[in-house]
């Protein structure tokens, strides 16, 4: 298997392992991922697995064949590895309670703001075909008004799930568009 076929094969693995865990225990939209996993210790070690071969196979697809092929700027990589680092670490620290819960929010809400970042680093590639930027500003705008609305909303929204999955998804639909449909 090519290192192109590691950005599909880790974006299935994730969102089908958070989709398997949120169906096979579900706590309601109003909770994050994090917030279904933390129910549960066994769980919580399995979604820190999930993350961790999720990390192994789409980090060496961005290293050894997304920036290398599109030529993108180092800054690309310093906001995939900050929001990687963060992502990991609050998979480390569950939604519990007390210190952990603060630690955990701040994580995560880093990784999420590392995220626009990385695409905004995309619409300045050369390389990246007009197609892959008109969708990567159209996924920006939608993790903007993702972003409104949870501001807005004092981070309590009632579908907070279904934001979050399409927050992830408005980041990894550009990288997929642009190395599997130009």
């Amino acid at each position: 298997m090519s290192f192109q076929h590691l950005g599909l094969v880790s974006f299935l693995l994730l969102f089908g392992g958070a989709a398997l865990i949120i169906r096979k225990w579900p706590l309601g939209k109003h909770q994050t991922v994090s917030q279904h996993v933390a129910a549960n210790k066994r769980l919580a070690w399995c979604f820190v697995l999930l993350s961790a071969i999720f990390l192994s196979l789409f980090l060496p697809f961005l290293a050894h064949w997304f920036i290398p092929t599109f030529h993108i700027s180092i800054w690309f990589s310093v906001f995939v590895t900050v929001a990687s680092t963060a992502q990991f670490a609050s998979a480390l620290i569950p939604e519990v309670g007390g210190w952990k819960t603060q630690w955990h929010r701040a994580l995560a809400g880093m990784t999420a703001v590392s995220l626009a970042p990385a695409l905004i680093v995309l619409l300045s590639t050369d390389a990246v075909p007009m197609a892959g930027k008109a969708v990567t500003w159209f996924c920006l705008a939608v993790m903007a008004i993702i972003l409104v609305l949870l501001i807005k909303s004092g981070g309590k929204h009632s579908h907070f799930l279904v934001l979050q999955f399409s927050y992830f998804g408005a980041f990894f639909v550009p990288i997929l568009f642009i190395t599997y449909m130009l």
